[in-house]
């Protein structure tokens, strides 16, 4: 016995799509000169629970596009130090 006896088919289907989309994801960061997401230690299971709580918890992220809203899941748990210096720059004073 599997475990999945109980869960619908079509959730199934879901989850593995979702499954899949996220694993194809994380395998496109590792090609970005800048990748924000620093999660090889995580399994993608992890990840989907980390994905559906954060929208759980941002609602309004579901009206972007799914890959938004991943990006923006995965950074708020698993953002490299690089993008996270990146993104917390303080613009330079001007001289006067």
């Amino acid at each position: 016995m599997d475990g999945t006896s109980s869960v619908p088919m079509t959730d199934m289907a879901q989850g593995r799509v979702c499954q899949a989309f996220i694993s194809g994801f994380i395998k496109g960061l590792q090609y970005a000169k800048d990748d924000p997401v620093c999660a090889d230690a995580a399994s993608v299971g992890t990840l989907m629970r980390v994905y559906v709580l954060y929208m759980e918890q941002n609602p309004e992220k579901m009206d972007e596009p799914k890959e938004y809203g991943l990006t923006s899941a995965l950074t708020s748990r698993y953002a490299c130090p690089s993008y996270i210096k990146s993104i917390t720059k303080q613009p330079k004073p001007s001289k006067k």
